[in-house]
């Protein structure tokens, strides 16, 4: 038998990762001012429109938590 081995990740992925999250944080109060509705609203709006994503993601990893890591 022979060890599993594991593949490789870019380096570059995590940190790219990262600021496409700080950019689109950036971006959350721009669309709240630009909103005809009012703060509330728009963020119930804004979870019912990722709700099928979230699901979508639980459904591709059979809703089970992964491994912890040790890092």
């Amino acid at each position: 038998m022979t060890a599993p081995t594991a593949t490789a990740t870019p380096t570059w992925l995590g940190p790219a990762m990262v600021l496409g999250g700080a950019v689109a944080i950036g971006f959350a109060p721009i669309g709240l001012r630009l909103s005809e509705f009012g703060p509330q609203a728009t963020a119930f709006w804004r979870f019912l429109f990722a709700l099928p994503m979230i699901a979508a993601v639980i459904y591709a990893t059979g809703g089970k938590l992964g491994r912890p890591s040790v890092y």
